[in-house]
């Protein structure tokens, strides 16, 4: 028997209508002809936009969906579709299940009520019985960390003590299907943790689905299966996290470009980087490498007058703009000739320990005294690959650990 799925989008599009709404005399339709014509007119051209054109989706029962996209694509349009808090222009959009969503925090919320009676009256909108809400009350406060102030009315509540109440309830209502818009990125360290671990165990120990939008791409690579990628309202693709995201990524931080140069304090007469060129290990010009591959960093730079204490520092940042490392030459006990006026350093990488993915190298001339004047710096994109017969799943670092088992009993090792 095949498993239905939870939620499915039939060539669903959705369009909403921008600027000022037709007055009343448009909507009676006592305008005059020519003007009711240049009304419409004027809003089929330009007043129009599709926050979502002919998307198909399938989410299955216990499944994790993360949707990512830049502001405006279209990711909390699908969420509103998903909680039937609006309807599509066209297409089709069946949910099977209770609904539990946190699209805005505080929705739902009346200001003028304390947090405990909002606790019933978000409860009751989600479906439940007052005997249900009184046996999971404590736990809701407890979870949220309110308990001096829910009796409080919320609109007194801070932003985070409104997304902690709004959480709570949310995951603790037994949802069929939880619908999470950014709420992992708000509040504090404590509270995220609380909030990642619920999702895990909604998701790992109750089959419960959970549709996720978030640009916390950790979260998303962590919880979610598979990850929908949308602009201007359309799918670009849907897949594994890392592959999903490292195309997204790639699509906006474009290794082309590279970083801005900057040159500080007029410092550009003194010290000049001339190039940079990155070899492989047999010394070969290259732009694509290996995960553990050796690399070097070839330098040349020159400079008008002495400059004392002049170094170099070498890093690597991921196309996202992650800073995986940076090491400086006067740290590693290198040092330039004082009188030197122009040459060539090299700084080799023995292994490059980087996941797969498009990442710059950044070189950077600077003073080795406590101030650490910036004299310039530049950047030169480059490409990891992923090694064939290798599964590559999370994170920005590449290390293969030496495994062996121990020859000590279990009960001498906790």
């Amino acid at each position: 028997m095949l498993m239905e799925p939870v939620i499915h989008f039939e060539c669903v599009s959705k369009r909403y209508q921008l600027g000022a709404m037709p007055s009343l005399r448009e909507r009676l339709g006592t305008l005059p002809e020519r003007l009711r014509r240049r009304s419409r007119d004027a809003g089929a051209e330009k007043d129009v936009l599709w926050a979502l054109r002919e998307v198909d989706l399938e989410v299955f029962p216990g499944e994790t969906l993360g949707i990512i996209g830049p502001n405006g694509a279209g990711k909390t349009t699908s969420l509103k579709l998903i909680a039937q808090i609006t309807k599509p222009t066209a297409g089709r959009v069946t949910v099977r299940g209770r609904v539990s969503s946190l699209i805005e925090l505080g929705a739902g919320f009346h200001p003028d009520l304390t947090g405990r009676e909002n606790v019933y009256l978000n409860g009751a909108i989600l479906g439940l019985r007052r005997r249900e809400l009184d046996r999971l009350f404590d736990q809701i406060v407890a979870f949220a960390e309110l308990e001096r102030f829910i009796d409080t009315p919320v609109k007194r509540y801070s932003s985070g003590m409104y997304a902690r109440l709004g959480f709570a309830v949310a995951a603790h209502v037994s949802p069929d299907i939880l619908l999470v818009d950014e709420v992992l990125s708000v509040g504090d360290a404590a509270f995220q943790k609380r909030c990642y671990e619920k999702v895990w165990e909604l998701v790992n120990h109750e089959g419960r689905s959970v549709i996720m939008v978030s640009h916390g791409f950790g979260y998303i690579r962590a919880l979610c299966r598979r990850v929908l990628w949308v602009a201007n309202g359309q799918v670009q693709m849907v897949g594994t996290p890392d592959d999903v995201i490292r195309a997204y990524e790639s699509s906006v931080f474009s290794r082309a470009t590279g970083l801005p140069f900057n040159l500080s304090q007029g410092a550009e007469a003194q010290v000049q980087i001339v190039g940079v060129t990155l070899l492989d290990a047999q010394g070969q010009p290259a732009e694509e490498y290996g995960p553990q591959d050796s690399i070097i960093v070839r330098i040349a730079y020159q400079r008008s007058q002495a400059v004392t204490g002049l170094t170099f520092a070498v890093g690597v940042m991921r196309d996202d703009t992650l800073n995986c490392y940076t090491s400086y030459a006067d740290e590693c006990g290198f040092a330039l000739p004082a009188d030197d006026l122009g040459g060539v350093v090299e700084a080799r990488y023995h292994a490059l320990q980087l996941m797969p993915g498009a990442y710059q190298m950044y070189v950077t001339a600077l003073s080795s005294d406590e101030k650490r004047t910036v004299y310039t710096y530049r950047t030169v994109g480059f490409h990891v690959a992923a090694e064939a017969g290798l599964d590559i799943r999370h994170g920005s670092f590449y290390n293969l650990p030496a495994w062996r088992l121990a020859a000590i009993p279990h009960h001498e090792a906790l």
